[in-house]
């Protein structure tokens, strides 16, 4: 079937950088906070894009107004997916970076339909009719980095197989919700989030998330579901039992109840000394009392020993000089008297310093 929608476009083109707060290609009837709204939702879709599948990621949102279905990519995936000779897939040079980014269509709130197959080549074809025109812009072009408004265009779509309902998508009391991320599920969570989108619902989807920090979708689905879910319960109970400072309880332990980061929270009963992430090195060491009672008895003993190591410099010294005497005295045919007292000092200088020895290795 034949339908009017408006295309949405977050992409860069072949010389230019995204294009920050501003989307390449809105549609005419969006206002300032609308775009900007779309922006950050599509940006925000993007992040760790190469551990997105293949296919990319759905993206979905609603509000009373309007919706928006699309999907983020790495356009040469879309074209390989259609089986196209790639065209507006690489960046900055020929064969250069893979260009990725957001195609989706905004449908009014009064265009009554039922969910409908974003399909490859719908997107390709939405793609490749806003970038033609742009790709090759270059810096200090007239409105190089400026939103370019498109009005309706005509797409032709095919209607989703109605799914059965999906309760945990009909009740939210919880945001996020988070559920698993499967082949089996994907359809069914896709007709039901786009249904309600295309009805006038608040909602925003993403599927395949690989990160929850910074997470502002209503509904995600990602691996390893039900574990995720149940820390973000228990980081959510940890700051509704602590109220006094909930903004910065959420701050360090990265955690916020609505729009924010999704970890662990820190763990209780630990002592501060343990907790190295939150304090430095300096903070835990001047914290430690270290006591001196243990040095004092070694005290004298640093002192006795750099005495005893001056008298056995001086042993040692005295021993050398004298055997160095008596050489000197026998070559140079001196008296018999000195030579005697020579050898005698020698022997006494050196016989002191033999006991010493002896004494140490009996110690």
């Amino acid at each position: 079937m034949t339908m009017k929608v408006m295309p949405v476009v977050h992409a860069r083109t072949f010389n230019l950088d995204f294009k920050t707060g501003k989307l390449l290609v809105a549609p005419d009837a969006f206002t300032e906070d609308d775009s900007l709204l779309i922006y950050n939702i599509a940006k925000e879709s993007t992040r760790q894009r190469e551990m997105a599948p293949i296919f990319g990621r759905y993206v979905i949102y609603g509000n009373e107004s309007y919706a928006v279905v699309g999907r983020t990519v790495r356009f040469l995936d879309l074209y390989t997916a259609c089986g196209r000779e790639p065209k507006y897939c690489h960046v900055d040079k020929e064969n250069g970076r893979t260009a990725y980014g957001f195609v989706g269509l905004m449908i009014p709130k009064e265009t009554k339909t039922e969910p409908f197959v974003f399909s490859d080549d719908l997107l390709l074809d939405v793609y490749e009719q806003c970038i033609e025109d742009r790709w090759n812009e270059v810096a200090g072009e007239t409105n190089a980095y400026e939103t370019k408004k498109m009005g309706f265009i005509d797409v032709e779509v095919e209607p989703m197989t109605p799914q059965p309902d999906y309760p945990q998508l009909l009740s939210q009391t919880v945001s996020p919700i988070i559920l698993e991320d499967s082949d089996e599920l994907r359809e069914q969570i896709i007709y039901h989030a786009m249904r309600k989108a295309l009805n006038g619902e608040s909602i925003s989807l993403c599927t395949s998330v690989s990160a929850l920090d910074g997470n502002t979708f209503s509904i995600i689905t990602c691996k390893n579901a039900s574990f995720k879910a149940k820390e973000v319960a228990k980081a959510i109970e940890c700051i509704e039992h602590d109220p006094v400072d909930s903004k910065q309880t959420a701050k360090k332990s990265h955690v916020q109840t609505r729009r924010g980061d999704y970890e662990r929270p820190p763990k209780k009963d630990i002592p501060a000394v343990e907790r190295r992430s939150e304090q430095s090195w300096d903070d835990i060491l001047s914290a430690t009392t270290i006591s001196n009672e243990g040095l004092k008895p070694f005290q004298p003993c640093f002192q006795k020993k750099n005495h005893d190591n001056f008298i056995e410099k001086g042993l040692v010294l005295g021993t050398v000089l004298g055997i160095t005497f008596i050489v000197i005295e026998l070559a140079c045919h001196a008296s018999p008297i000195l030579i005697a007292v020579t050898g005698v000092y020698t022997v006494v200088v050196g016989g002191i310093e033999a006991k010493r020895i002896i004494d140490k290795f009996k110690s």
